[in-house]
């Protein structure tokens, strides 16, 4: 319910005169609408800021705020709104697993010397410190009423103005409505954007809900900090938001059980409640009896531009990624951070000009939505997902994070938006899998478990000669670099050619050609290769591959009779894109073919290596040799967390399918990337031995008669298999499965898996070829007293 803080009197400021002038009109007087109002204002324009309802709201989200985001406040000159509202400093993140603790503090500010701090507070107390601000700010003027329509020019080309009705009026139906002018209309009303369809063409997708609880006077294992705490199906999250009140966000997969026949309400006692700490589950008990259940949608949305003059679309209304991590607020406030810098001016005034600088702007954002939308996503994936592979993985991800040292603090520079480095972003995935792959051998039993461990390892991590997929598949848009200056009047790319786009007729296999001019060009960003379709008419890239060697290549579509239909297609997927050349003479088609070829493969020759040089020279260290379990942690978790009982899985859990397959093929592709530029030079084999000679269908037949063994591994077979001894027999005689190990077997002749398989825990000869990981792994069996 909304706090202690008095409602703001904004709700009498009387409407200005219809008809009214100004430069900019923002519709929506949340985090983003408040502050953008109140820092444009501060530049001289004259602003208008519309809002539905200016009394209090009272949400359960938009809580906590990452130092990102409070570093964006304090840039914007509002960080005194977080004053006077009980908002509580935070220093880290705990990480809860049954009675495992570990403690993510913030990375050391470099300006200051001292840790990073966020925020956590009541949502409605902020924003009624946000409205207050922009109310004060000279050439504000900020009016309670509901946006009907924005209005255009005789033409409906360009938008020129609202029409609204206040909510002063008796009868909103019959009241007249307000009509005020500007050349710019902000549009920034909120996750339930009424205006979203109107000018964006992405669609919101729903992974799950968060059901919001506040819990009075708990003790938590580190105060001033938010809580994760592993659970099935899905992680709760707990941060203080005053002195004596802290927030549960629990998240439910899938359809929300419904509170009116108390599906909800058993839900949270059967499933949730056996599974928190001790601490927390009398105050989750009190809160359950007196608690209005309140819920909303976990959405994701990636980010677009309007390509309407006039019309800006921001915050929510424009980009969502899981709120998992908080960094909602992080994104928001630093794009008014960039928005302040390339809006300044004049700017404004012409709408051509505008817009040509929110395109840049939305290529400029992504060096920091980028990260903190793909870490949101991939993170949610990982602790809700259930499956083998997936399980593996967080296991994997908690343990990384128990090491310590850089191992918590490059993850959680990037959680908390002060680090906007997507080839950080990268290090770590690759390591948290190769971490939960050496988990898998060090936890192993005995030496018979060996065959049955590099099957899940090599289906966790394809090696180099398997077929290479998209990198972070479903974030087409959002994954590309910002790596233009946006002070560059003209950019050069790798290769480009005009060619429009074609699609394929309902319930048939024609295509037929889409009239839009467009512009195919390649290049390469952080080492990966971007293919681009682009909106000659609009300017929109609607089209962000991202495309590897092997994976794959633009050919002729020999039923057309013309000969100027090219085919993207896949290896590792059935999608096809169809294009058609628009250059006027098809002399240089074929050239143009060979060239896009040759560019998608030239990426083979590329190290990974050097790609990695080029991430420890940016300062990260080399987690194998400095960092230690000793270091993970400077505060002791409260005893009283320690678990009640042990954990009872729900039985009824509604997990999301669509997320866990997504973090199945983001965690493979990084991989892939990884293992796939391994090369061995021909000319210097290290020996002829391959692992498809030792672990023949023969050698593996006899460790199938153990039912320890055959249990061990159904698991990570289809859901669909009949889960025999047979059907695995079946398996290790197939081409793919004596590919994999052929795969392997060239990656430890490569010599460059050394470093990797002495993390393992294996000897330093393990990384000596396959004959020297072999003996290494005997070795390792032997001292594990193994057979």
């Amino acid at each position: 319910m909304p706090g202690n803080t008095p409602t703001l009197p904004l709700a009498t400021v009387p409407a200005p005169e219809v008809g009214s002038s100004y430069d900019m009109i923002v519709v929506g007087a949340g985090v983003i609408g408040s502050a953008f109002a109140a820092t444009f204002g501060k530049q001289g324009k004259k602003i208008l800021l519309i809002e539905r309802d200016l009394t209090e709201p009272d949400r359960i989200v938009g809580e906590l705020m990452q130092p990102g985001g409070y570093n964006a406040l304090k840039e914007l000159g509002l960080a005194d709104c977080l004053e006077g509202i009980d908002a509580i400093p935070t220093h880290g993140y705990g990480v809860i697993r049954g009675s495992e603790h570990v403690h993510i503090p913030y990375t050391i500010d470099p300006e200051t010397g001292k840790p990073s701090q966020g925020r956590s507070f009541h949502y409605g107390r902020f924003i009624q410190k946000l409205r207050a601000a922009a109310s004060r700010t000279p050439n504000v003027t900020v009016v309670e009423a509901t946006v009907n329509e924005v209005l255009y020019d005789q033409d409906g080309v360009r938008a020129t103005g609202v029409s609204c009705t206040p909510k002063s009026a008796s009868d909103t139906v019959t009241a007249p409505s307000l009509t005020y002018k500007s050349p710019m209309v902000v549009i920034a009303d909120g996750c339930f954007s009424k205006f979203r369809k109107q000018y964006l063409n992405k669609e919101v997708t729903v992974s799950s809900h968060f059901v919001g609880l506040i819990l009075k006077d708990v003790v938590l294992p580190y105060p001033n900090h938010g809580h994760v705490i592993l659970m099935t199906p899905s992680p709760v999250l707990m941060y203080q938001i005053s002195k004596t009140e802290t927030r549960m966000l629990v998240d439910i997969p899938g359809k929300l059980p419904s509170v009116s026949t108390g599906a909800l309400r058993s839900y949270l006692e059967k499933t949730i409640y056996p599974q928190l700490p001790a601490a927390a589950q009398k105050p989750f008990l009190r809160a359950l009896e007196t608690d209005r259940l309140r819920s909303m949608p976990n959405s994701f949305l990636p980010p677009s531009t309007s390509s309407e003059l006039g019309i800006i679309v921001l915050g929510d209304a424009m980009n969502m990624r899981h709120p998992l991590t908080g960094g909602g607020m992080t994104v928001a406030l630093n794009d008014v951070v960039y928005l302040r810098d390339m809006l300044k001016g004049d700017v404004t005034k012409d709408q051509e000009v505008t817009m040509v600088q929110m395109e840049l702007f939305f290529w400029k954002r992504k060096e920091l939505s980028a990260v903190i939308n793909i870490l949101a996503q991939a993170l949610y994936a990982l602790f809700s997902g259930t499956d083998g592979n997936l399980l593996t993985l967080r296991d994997g991800c908690f343990s990384y994070f128990q090491m310590g040292g850089e191992c918590i603090r490059g993850p959680v520079g990037l959680l908390s938006g002060l680090n906007r480095s997507r080839k950080i972003l990268a290090y770590h995935f690759f390591h948290v899998a190769f971490h939960s792959i050496w988990l898998m051998f060090h936890n192993a039993d005995s030496y018979a478990e060996f065959p049955i461990l590099l099957l899940k390892a090599h289906a966790m991590a394809p090696a180099a000669d398997m077929p290479k997929t998209r990198i972070l598949h479903s974030f087409q848009t959002q994954d590309k670099a910002a790596a233009f200056d946006e002070m560059t009047s003209a950019s050069t790319h790798l290769l480009e050619f005009k060619a429009g786009r074609c699609f394929r007729t309902t319930g048939t296999n024609t295509v037929k050609p889409d009239p839009t001019k467009g512009l195919v060009y390649l290049d390469e960003e952080d080492g990966l290769m971007h293919f681009y379709w682009k909106n000659r008419a609009t300017g929109d890239i609607e089209d962000d591959l991202i495309l590897f060697p092997g994976d794959a290549e633009l050919i002729s579509v020999p039923q057309c009779t013309t000969g100027r239909v090219v085919m993207l297609q896949f290896k590792s997927s059935s999608q096809k894109l169809f294009f058609w050349h628009q250059e006027a003479s098809a002399d240089r088609d074929q050239i143009i073919l060979q060239q896009v070829n040759s560019l998608i493969h030239s990426q083979a020759d590329e190290d990974e290596e050097e790609y990695l040089e080029d991430v420890a020279m940016e300062g990260v260290e080399d987690t194998a040799s400095t960092v230690s379990p000793a270091t993970s942690t400077s505060i002791a978790p409260s005893a009283a967390f320690a678990p009640a009982a042990p954990v009872v899985p729900g039985t009824d859990s509604q997990t999301s399918t669509t997320g866990s397959s997504s973090l199945t093929s983001q965690q493979m592709d990084q991989l892939r990337h990884l293992l796939g530029g391994i090369q061995v030079p021909q000319a210097t084999p290290r020996s002829n031995l391959r692992l498809d000679h030792v672990l023949t269908p023969g050698a593996v037949a006899p460790l199938l008669n153990n039912p320890q063994i055959c249990a061990a591994l159904f698991p990570h077979l289809p859901e669909s298999s009949e889960r025999t001894p047979e059907e695995i027999q079946a398996i290790v005689r197939t081409p793919q499965f004596s590919q994999a190990l052929v795969s392997l077997s060239t990656a430890l002749e490569s010599g460059q898996l050394g470093p990797l398989l002495r993390q393992f825990g294996l000897g330093p000869n393990a990384g000596d070829g396959v004959e020297g990981f072999l003996a290494a792994v005997e070795e390792q069996a032997k001292k594990d007293g193994g057979k």
